[in-house]
């Protein structure tokens, strides 16, 4: 990991995220900082920044920590960011799933402890890095999926039905292939445009 990082820390209590700051800067890595107060400002940030992995409060006025996980889980563009819950409140088990099952992908108790900071951060820049690549690949892909003069079609090996079409496909059928079962298409039953 020797990219540039962004991190957002979100709590409603200003030397929570001092502390926070404080252990990430002694990792010595080349890692933006971003803050915010609210649930609120969070989502603003979120929304232009889109940082690496965010790291918020749970118990904050206004939009709560499980709420801005919701909020940021069911957006396009911040969906995959890893978000860290970090409480000193909501300590429980119930809690811990609570938050997972809102979209956390990890969960720190307060007080902070400074090597399982380091270890749930690094972890999560880790599976945002790895996200990213993965996507790029995955639009190459495409691409050169896309330049080959030949028909292809992607099928769900469960349900048979078309979930990739290259552009040569579209041309013979429409983009009504999208969604259709394989078999309909081979075996005359699928009518483009119908």
């Amino acid at each position: 990991m020797n990219k540039n990082y962004s991190v957002l820390i979100v709590d409603d209590v200003p030397q929570n995220i001092q502390i926070i700051v404080e252990c990430i800067e002694q990792l010595n890595r080349p890692i933006k900082i971003y803050r915010a107060n609210s649930g609120a400002s969070a989502c603003e940030i979120c929304f232009k920044k889109v940082p690496d992995v965010v790291i918020t409060d749970w118990n904050m006025p206004g939009m709560n920590g499980v709420e801005l996980v919701e909020q940021l889980k069911n957006n396009e563009l911040t969906k995959d960011i890893p978000i860290i819950m970090c409480t000193g409140v909501m300590l429980t088990s119930e809690n811990l799933r609570t938050a997972l099952a809102a979209g956390a992908f990890d969960y720190i108790r307060k007080p902070i402890d400074k090597l399982e900071l380091e270890a749930r951060l690094l972890s999560a820049l880790k599976h945002s890095e790895t996200l990213k690549t993965l996507k790029n690949e995955r639009m190459q892909f495409l691409d050169l999926l896309n330049a080959i003069p030949e028909p292809i079609y992607v099928s769900d090996f469960e349900t048979s039905e078309i979930i990739f079409a290259n552009e040569q496909k579209f041309k013979i059928f429409g983009s009504s292939i999208l969604g259709e079962k394989c078999h309909a298409i081979f075996h005359g039953t699928f009518l483009p445009g119908s």
